[in-house]
């Protein structure tokens, strides 16, 4: 549509010297003049709306005439809005301008591009290779050979919201996944050249794999510190801000590199596809679960850990009450006097009460979810815990739900060793002979991140596979807990630097060395197992993307 349509009449469309300026450079002195004209000055008579409808016409995203460094041109603003407003009217589209040029908003040259790219038809083809497949053609696992973008692109027909957990690690140095610049980076050179693509990159593939992901599906990216800003930022616009949470992971606690600062560890971090998410929280240590009463068939254990009663909470009337139980009346703290006190006003802010309300409180003691411990001649209230129970608020009141008890999932839970680099060390010399990879993370933590937020029969994604180790936790984990977890990993192509341990072992590309690692985790767990291959889907197929 024609910037002309939405102008108001020509009248007046001689333009003084001092409205040009305007959409020019302004000092600080000339801003706030105009501005304070552009504030007294009422818009010519039935005009305003025009006036805002061009406004939203000029500022909109895809008229924008910004130059590649992402800054405003205000010159085509000019020259699209020609010699046709009045003063005021020009006054006004200042100040629409004025309060706009604030926007929040990572940007950096090239990302609109990036975003054109996510959203481009995938115009290649498929090639699947027998020869480098196992379990050629009934698997449903893929290893896709090519760019990783235009390997997502290809999933998008077949698997658009199939998707229930993205996997990517970010490499250490934020080195390119493919051989082509992104537009808009090939102009800069060096340090700013290589950072923007990596950020174009990133952008784009992350952009395209989240119309793979479920509506309630997770998105997991490791990263290192000199990265975690921009990727944090990144995730934050392609995921809407739904930030689950940021998890440091122990990579080690000694280096012999002479450092100021040693850095110890990396970044997970979290980010769900929208509120929908789910997450399976892990069931809780049994440890301390001892004790069992008349519920235990259905129940399962309980311990006492708390008492009814604390000290240690903000002091609510409401939560300070008799309580009767098999005749005997109890009240909150060491004595019925200083329950007595309390009730005359004489209480701390946080002081002595029930932690239930009352009727929570007659709930659980109906339900079995109390008993009384003396303890020399006092004696107290201690609500329990089950195993396999717990008391749940419904729309209708209390009710009894009958489950495995599960604990929340802490950020601080992958400082641990058996996360760490030391243990994906350990891992691949199980299946080789020599070290031929490097930046690969454990098994144990991709497990870790399946058990969390993909069920047994979902299907898994690796944004851009350097190592295969997604492919084989999934391939470990439906073992032992016999899920049917499908797997995707994308492989950027690539030679082998010839004095790699890799190439020298025979391996001559990057596709090559992560296929060879699912292949022999597949025959480990055929040797290891005595595995019947119609149990599940112990193979993968390779396709080149074109």
């Amino acid at each position: 549509m024609s910037s002309q349509e939405f102008l108001p009449s020509q009248k007046n469309s001689e333009i003084s010297d001092s409205t040009l300026s305007l959409f020019g450079e302004l000092d600080t002195e000339a801003r706030a003049e105009a501005e304070q004209t552009a504030a007294e000055a009422p818009l010519p008579e039935n005009e305003e709306d025009g006036v805002e409808e061009l406004t939203e016409y000029l500022f909109s995203e895809d008229r924008r005439p910004d130059s590649e460094a992402g800054r405003f041109d205000l010159e085509g603003y000019a020259s699209q809005a020609g010699a046709v407003l009045t003063d005021p009217e020009r006054l006004h589209l200042f100040r629409a301008f004025a309060d706009r040029e604030e926007e929040y908003g990572f940007c950096w040259p090239g990302k609109r591009a990036a975003a054109c790219a996510a959203r481009a038809p995938f115009k290649g083809k498929l090639l699947c290779r027998a020869d480098k497949s196992v379990n050629y053609p009934d698997s449903r696992n893929l290893c896709l050979e090519g760019d990783p973008l235009r390997s997502l692109l290809s999933l998008r027909e077949r698997y658009a919201g199939r998707v229930r957990m993205l996997y990517w690690d970010l490499p250490p140095d934020g080195e390119l996944m493919s051989k082509d610049l992104p537009p808009g980076s090939a102009k800069f050179s060096g340090r700013d050249r290589d950072k923007f693509a990596f950020y174009s990159q990133l952008y784009s593939c992350l952009t395209a794999a989240g119309e793979l992901l479920e509506e309630r599906g997770i998105v997991f990216l490791i990263c290192q510190d000199s990265f975690l800003a921009a990727a944090m930022q990144i995730c934050g616009e392609v995921f809407s801000g739904n930030l689950l949470g940021v998890f440091p992971r122990l990579t080690g606690k000694t280096s012999k590199a002479a450092v100021d600062i040693n850095k110890c560890c990396d970044y997970i971090l979290a980010y769900a596809k929208s509120s929908a998410y789910v997450l399976n929280l892990p069931v809780i240590d049994e440890a301390g679960f001892c004790l069992r009463d008349e519920y235990f068939s259905e129940r399962g254990f309980y311990r006492l850990a708390l008492t009814l009663d604390c000290s240690h909470l903000e002091y609510r009337p409401g939560l300070d009450y008799p309580l009767e139980i098999e005749g005997e009346t109890f009240y909150p703290g060491p004595s019925y006097e200083a329950y007595l006190q309390r009730k005359q006003g004489r209480r701390e802010r946080r002081d002595w009460a029930w932690r239930w309300s009352r009727e929570l409180a007659e709930f659980g003691l109906a339900n079995g979810f109390m008993v009384v411990k003396r303890s020399g001649s006092r004696a107290r209230v201690y609500t329990k815990t089950y195993q396999r129970a717990a008391i749940r608020k419904t729309d209708s009141g209390y009710t009894v739900e009958c489950s495995p008890r599960s604990r929340s999932f802490s950020t601080l839970d992958f400082l641990d060793s058996r996360f760490g680099n030391g243990a994906a060390k350990k891992e691949l010399e199980r299946l080789f002979p020599r070290r031929i990879m490097e930046y690969s993370k454990p098994v144990s933590l991709l497990k870790e991140l399946l058990k969390l937020a993909a069920d047994p029969d979902s299907t898994v994604l690796d944004i851009c596979d350097r190592s295969g180790v997604l492919g084989q936790a999934a391939l470990e984990l439906n073992l032992s807990d016999g899920g049917d977890r499908h797997f995707i990993l994308c492989q950027p192509d690539g030679a082998l630097p010839a004095d790699s341990p890799a190439f020298r072992a025979g391996l001559k590309t990057r596709c090559g060395l992560s296929q060879e690692r699912v292949r022999r985790a597949l025959d480990r767990i055929k040797e290891h197992n005595n595995f019947a291959e119609a149990w599940s889907d112990m193979g993968f197929l390779v396709c080149e993307v074109e």
